[in-house]
């Protein structure tokens, strides 16, 4: 594994400034490197591959006079942005070959030894063990996909990162948000592992979810509702039935006990009432 840095020119003056693991922010406050006179958005440098994402609404960088918002990067790569100046640089970590203990065998030795109809080939170098191979330039549908819901659901269980959400919150208000880059700087910081039975438990729920959907819009929605709403108001007559029988019952027992013990007359009551 090599190391990258940045060759930066703004209106603060010259700097460089070394990349680190993972994913390296540049831009305006807020940011990793804090860069001066940088225009609204940031930039997010990835290692592996090495590459660049703009993040933001508009002012995309160039990078060689093409402008663009995510290409991969190599060594010499100029990047304008707005005013400010960037080049990429790496360097390689050195690879160490160890030697053949014995001298190869001679070009007659080597003749001799292999048989004539045998096919000559090509040496095959095996691949350096620290070295990872090269990831491909760009995922494919369903891996972002999978990013996208899987970052989506660790925000949602409270696993993401709480920065990283809240500065992707303040990008979505920005109307700056990108679902790729969001998803990657959420799922780079750390504390989201795939196979966390949390992630499987709330994708099963999320699929719940969207089977149900189609039953609660349009006109079977509508349908459910009906129905839903006409089995409460029938439970609330009942309701509302049963209540006044109980104080009607209650009713009634007062009026006889009255009668028993004072020998009310009800009938003189309501001819009062009524004024016979």
């Amino acid at each position: 594994m090599g190391e990258s840095w940045l060759e930066i020119e703004s209106a603060g003056g010259e700097l460089r400034q070394l990349l680190g693991r993972g994913l390296t922010r540049v831009g305006g406050a807020g940011t990793d490197v804090v860069v001066s006179g940088a225009p609204p958005g940031e930039l997010h440098f990835w290692d592996e591959p090495p590459k660049v994402v703009f993040v933001g609404a508009a002012g995309r960088p160039r990078v060689n006079g093409v402008e663009v918002v995510e290409v991969l990067l190599e060594a010499g790569d100029r990047i304008e942005w707005g005013g400010v100046r960037l080049r990429y640089q790496a360097r390689s970590a050195p690879v160490l070959i160890e030697e053949p203990s014995t001298p190869p065998p001679s070009p007659v030795q080597a003749a001799v030894a292999a048989p004539p109809s045998a096919p000559v080939t090509s040496p095959v170098f095996a691949p350096v063990p620290d070295q990872a191979p090269p990831a491909a330039p760009a995922a494919g549908i369903a891996e972002r996909a999978w990013w996208r819901v899987q970052a989506g659901m660790a925000v949602d269980l409270g696993m993401a990162d709480r920065r990283s959400a809240a500065r992707w919150q303040e990008a979505v208000v920005r109307r700056e948000f990108d679902a790729d880059a969001c998803a990657r700087d959420l799922l780079g910081a750390g504390g989201v592992r795939a196979d966390d039975p949390r992630l499987l438990d709330r994708a099963g729920r999320l699929l719940r979810d969207f089977l149900m959907s189609s039953a609660t819009s349009g006109i079977r929605g509508a349908g459910r509702r009906a129905r839903k709403q006409v089995r409460s108001g029938a439970a609330m007559v009942v309701a509302q039935g049963v209540t006044i029988g109980i104080y009607t019952g209650l009713l009634l027992v007062i009026m006889i006990l009255c009668r028993i013990k004072w020998g009310w007359s009800y009938d003189q009551l309501f001819d009062r009432v009524t004024g016979r």
